[in-house]
């Protein structure tokens, strides 16, 4: 399990009045991280962010963005 993938869970854990079953806990914190793979507009709005910038070494933000929520999802090796 990755790090993030498990505060996710036990900030969902924290928040809820009643203990969830692991696999929902799980399910719940992998649709939390999935729904921030793609930025909302006023994400990539931020001054100085440059959303869709390329560069030839480490692909550049929206490459490395996409790379670091899969990580978290443990669809990557970190």
């Amino acid at each position: 399990m990755s790090e993030m993938k498990e505060r996710v869970e036990n900030a969902i854990s924290e928040a809820c009045d009643y203990a969830l079953p692991p696999f929902l806990l799980e399910r719940c914190a992998r649709a939390a991280i999935e729904a921030m793979r793609e930025p909302t507009e006023d994400m990539k709005a931020v001054e100085g962010v440059h959303w869709g910038y390329y560069c030839h070494v480490c692909g550049g933000l929206t490459e490395g963005w996409h790379a670091m929520i899969d990580a978290a999802l443990g669809k990557v090796d970190a």
